[in-house]
């Protein structure tokens, strides 16, 4: 009976350190399931994997290799995005040897999207806006749509201009349209000013009117018209002290915001009015960018605002980055627009949102792309 005794206490006591035993594998198993790091890993691919990163470039154009100032926009007709945009030539032949040449020229071309954003499809150009014989110069586009209709507003040159500055009268044509393909003229924008006027920018106040905020090269400020219907418009103000163009207005967070590009970034600006803005410290993209022929300055930007971001649309000239000779020879000076390759140039999009009140954004951030249906 005794020996019975002492072997079942043995049985028990082995039967206890064996489940214990288990218990720790167990918790060890759980715990490793819960910290693994390539468990963690696998969680932060599949996450990145279900994030629609944009590709960089988002577009180049087969026509010219050189596309720039993007205006993307809904064609409620073809239910799909149109993305509007001036169509230069890299490989245009100078004018008498004048560096910008190859920015005139330049009809408005169109690239939709049907997929939401995620590949463009280069259309061709615009119809209708032709004001006089011959080859002209079209560019700068601002489109928007208001009341059935989509109003598109252009810097126009008469013919094909041989310069080293953009200082040369220019005129602001409008038109009006309910496809984004076929434009009939309207009118001129302050016909009776012959200064350079370029990069408008086209939006809403808030008690209903309209502002037209653009560059004034001449004058080398800002300038803001007013209109009640978008087609007459008067001078009302100057705009925000800072120098450079392509002004964006838009709302996010409860503001209003303006950028400005100024060749090394986005100067931002915030108001709750549209008259009285404040600055804010620093620029807006202006890190190097790691991703494909994104490592130069920002340009000339459009921007679709949805609910809670907004996507920011602008091009880079790939070459001219930092270690190149483009960008640091001093001995090109403006010479550096008469190199093919340095002309060159590229379409892309990054997300802005607000952070602590104030916008923010990083080119090097991957981000969730998806411009949704808005019908």
């Amino acid at each position: 009976m005794k020996n019975k005794l002492q072997t079942l206490d043995k049985t028990n006591s082995w039967l206890s350190k064996q489940q214990i035993a288990n218990f720790c594998l167990m918790a060890i198993f759980c715990f490793s399931f819960v910290f693994n790091p390539v468990s963690a890993q696998s969680k932060k691919k599949e996450t990145k994997e279900e994030m629609r990163i944009p590709k960089a470039p988002l577009y180049k154009c087969p026509i010219g290799d050189a596309p720039v100032n993007p205006r993307v926009i809904w064609n409620r007709k073809e239910k799909s995005w149109f993305m509007l945009y001036q169509q230069r030539d890299k490989n245009s032949v100078l004018q008498n040897d004048h560096a910008l040449s190859f920015c005139f020229g330049s009809d408005i071309a169109i690239a939709s999207s049907s997929d939401n954003g995620k590949t463009w499809l280069y259309r061709g150009i615009i119809e209708g806006v032709a004001i006089e014989p011959g080859h002209n110069t079209y560019g700068m586009p601002e489109v928007i749509y208001h009341d059935g209709l989509y109003h598109l507003y252009l810097e126009y040159f008469q013919g094909f201009i041989a310069k080293d500055t953009f200082g040369d009268p220019s005129r602001i044509i409008h038109y009006t349209s309910k496809d984004l393909w076929n434009w009939e003229f309207q009118n001129f924008i302050m016909e009776d000013d012959d200064h350079n006027k370029n990069s408008m920018c086209v939006y809403q106040l808030p008690n209903g009117k309209w502002n037209m905020c653009y560059y004034d090269c001449t004058m080398e400020e800002l300038r803001i018209l007013e209109s009640d219907d978008l087609y007459t418009w008067e001078y009302s103000r100057k705009g925000p002290d800072q120098k450079y163009n392509s002004p964006n207005v838009f709302k996010l967070g409860g503001y209003y915001w303006m950028t400005i590009d100024t060749y090394k970034g986005f100067a931002v600006f915030r108001s709750k009015d549209c008259e009285n803005w404040t600055k804010q410290d620093g620029l807006l993209f202006d890190e190097v960018s790691a991703r494909m022929d994104d490592g130069s300055s920002p340009h000339h930007s459009g921007v679709v605002q949805l609910e809670n971001k907004v996507y920011m649309f602008y091009y880079t000239h790939p070459e001219r980055v930092p270690g190149l000779s483009g960008e640091l020879d001093k001995r090109l000076g403006d010479r550096i627009h008469g190199l093919p390759h340095l002309r060159r140039s590229v379409i892309q999009v990054a997300e802005i949102t607000v952070k602590e009140g104030w916008l923010s954004g990083d080119r090097n951030k991957p981000f969730d792309f998806f411009l949704p249906n808005m019908d």
